[in-house]
């Protein structure tokens, strides 16, 4: 299973603007691949989980989108993650 994070904070200006483009991946996402693919939403400040992301990865702005796949965890640009789960899929 690939994880799909996405960490933010509430009030954040930048999430709520990728917002609906987010909700459109997810929905693209899942339709096709829902048995491969997760996509989770934390909160910092709200979510325990969303610490464990910062501290991590050393996350210092929101929104921030990780990827998990296997073992491995790691950052991720917003406009990758189509291209980046379709080759790994």
């Amino acid at each position: 299973m690939i994880n799909i994070i996405m960490i933010k904070t509430p009030n954040c200006p930048n999430c709520k603007v990728i917002e609906p483009q987010w909700k459109d991946l997810k929905e693209r996402i899942n339709e096709q691949y829902s048995d491969k693919v997760a996509f989770f939403e934390y909160i910092v400040s709200i979510d325990n989980i969303a610490i464990k992301y910062v501290n991590l990865l050393n996350i210092k702005q929101a929104p921030s989108f990780v990827i998990e796949f296997d073992d491995d965890i790691s950052l991720i640009k917003f406009e990758n993650i189509e291209s980046t789960l379709l080759m790994s899929l």
